[in-house]
């Protein structure tokens, strides 16, 4: 590099312009060394990023000085011209000092136009070893075809309903546990795996039993009670014209209300289930009543058999269950009532009562209060007879200050069919009892065809879950890195997230090259090969200031 820039000459500001070359020389050395040892190790170690990159960091440092020496000697340059004349020998000193400034800028510039981009390096690297890989699939091409054939697609194939099928199971039994608290008999395992297996002993899905009993946990049945209770609401479901839901809601409030509990509910179930198949009535209206006369029943002393009896003879003669439950219960009441105060010496309003049923006011109280049920048939049964023998049966209720017009056509219904009443209980009783009804039901509706498939279905359903419930860790953990890349990208600016587009929207333009099991691999070798063919195209020709 010439650094010859001529004798002193005289010119104003000379020394500045002199000072401040002599400097952009000085550097210039200085950078030419760290050069030359870059170069050095670039060569020994091979192609890298980073000492291209630090390559290209120099040469633009350098470039730069370059430009500044050549400003400082086009100046001087004019200077002398202007003082000494175009063709002194002074002058002559300065343009050949900015020519040779010039040649240094410019092989400099071609340097850095040589240089590859770092796209290139990746590039290249990329093609190398996709055409490595390549090579390698070639030969394992047929067997890899006849494994994704009969292995892979089976597999991945049982992967996703696996994941999928676990977790649709978890979503549905976080329902569970969110309404169900654990105790120290019955743990959130025991509870998934015995509605698991009911599922298959059912005609119900595992997510809709999971639904009833996740509405059970919110009415307060407890996760000891919760399985007898949730499969019998599901056997109703299955076998009456009652929906599971809407049985869990009813007979959870019922035994609220009656203070019984659900740990007999399956019980209460072939109760409803032997009155609906035996009375001119359906488990749902019966299931009905049942909840409207709960209070009333359980006040005037009648036992959830009782109150179930009462309702499947109320809905089997027409009895609504908005209208009937008003008027039984203001019957009950008025009963009770007179019952109570006489009691108390009050004996009038009992009197009335009892001679329409036939016996005396301390007979029927003695009934009443050791059997509330029969004394209402007697009472019943007493409306029937002054029906029969030509009475005025709304004659008497008004007597007996039973005029409401819902309660007085409730009690002639029921006059009409008086010994229903009787029959109602002795069924519901024995029904409870025994406790085979609602079993018998099922097993009906669980020996069909359609029933079987579903049982079927629930079963691989049941398998799916395993599997998947082994899977979905990691494809947790997937997603965390998923997410993780996410806010990295996020945190970028946005010159490093136009950078990360262009090379997602070229490999996407590359496409999908091969679809098979060993194809796959060479398509993946040609993949990057091709990948790295680009990428060097688009480095050094498209974009070469890319690093």
């Amino acid at each position: 590099m010439a650094v010859n820039i001529g004798p002193k000459i005289g010119i104003d500001g000379e020394a500045e312009y002199r000072k401040q070359i002599n400097n952009i020389i000085t550097s210039t050395k200085t950078l030419n060394a760290e050069m030359k040892a870059l170069k050095s190790s670039f060569d020994s170690e091979g192609k890298s990023i980073e000492q291209n990159n630090k390559q290209r960091e120099i040469l633009n440092q350098q470039i730069k000085l370059q430009e500044e020496r050549v400003e400082a000697c086009s100046k001087m340059l004019e200077e002398s011209k202007a003082k000494f004349g175009e063709n002194s020998t002074q002058t002559d000193k300065w343009r050949q000092a900015l020519a040779n400034a010039q040649t240094d800028l410019n092989n400099f510039n071609r340097e850095l136009d040589e240089l590859p981009s770092s796209l290139e390096l990746v590039g290249s690297k990329m093609k190398s070893v996709g055409e490595g890989i390549s090579n390698v699939g070639s030969k394992i091409s047929s067997f890899g075809s006849t494994m994704t054939k009969n292995v892979t697609t089976p597999i991945v194939g049982a992967f996703t309903l696996s994941a999928k099928s676990a977790i649709d199971w978890e979503s549905a039994f976080t329902g569970v546990m969110k309404t169900v608290d654990e105790t120290a008999t019955t743990s959130y395992e025991d509870l998934s795996a015995s509605i698991m297996k009911m599922a298959t002993e059912t005609a119900s899905s595992k997510e809709d039993i999971a639904g009833v009993a996740e509405a059970a946990g919110q009415l307060g049945v407890s996760a000891d009670d919760i399985e007898n209770f949730t499969r019998t609401m599901v056997m109703l479901g299955d076998t009456t014209n009652l929906s599971a839901d809407e049985a869990a809601t009813a007979l959870a409030r019922f035994t609220n209300i009656t203070g019984s509990g659900n740990s007999n509910v399956d019980r209460l179930g072939s109760s409803i289930v032997a009155l609906g198949n035996n009375f001119a009535t359906t488990e749902s209206e019966i299931t009905e009543m049942a909840t409207r006369l709960a209070s009333a029943g359980t006040i005037a002393g009648l036992s959830e058999t009782d109150i179930l009896a009462l309702s499947a003879a109320m809905s089997s003669v027409g009895i609504q269950a908005e209208a009937g439950g008003t008027a039984m219960t203001q019957t009950l009441t008025s009963i009770n009532t007179a019952v109570a105060d006489f009691a108390d010496g009050a004996t009038e309003d009992l009197e009335v009562i009892a001679s329409v049923a036939g016996v005396s006011a301390q007979s029927f109280a003695d009934t009443w209060n050791a059997n509330p049920v029969a004394a209402l048939q007697l009472f019943i049964q007493g409306l029937g007879n002054v029906k029969d023998e030509g009475g005025n049966v709304a004659a008497a209720l008004d007597e007996m200050g039973m005029s409401g017009v819902r309660q007085s056509n409730m009690l002639q219904s029921l006059a009409l069919a008086s010994d229903m009443l009787g029959q109602a209980v002795d069924t519901s009783s024995q029904a409870y009892e025994e406790n085979n009804a609602l079993v018998a039901e099922a097993e009906k509706r669980y020996q069909t065809m359609d029933a079987k498939l579903k049982q079927t279905k629930e079963q691989v359903g049941n398998l799916a879950v395993s599997f998947g419930e082994i899977l979905l860790p990691y494809i947790s953990q997937g997603l965390t890195i998923i997410q993780g890349l996410a806010d990295k990208f996020m945190s970028l600016d946005q010159s490093e997230q136009e950078q990360i587009i262009k090379m997602a929207a070229l490999a996407a333009a590359i496409g999908p090259i091969l679809l098979g099991g060993g194809k796959l691999i060479v398509g993946i070798g040609n993949l990057i090969s091709a990948g790295g063919t680009i990428a060097t195209f688009v480095g050094g020709t498209l974009i070469p200031g890319l690093t």
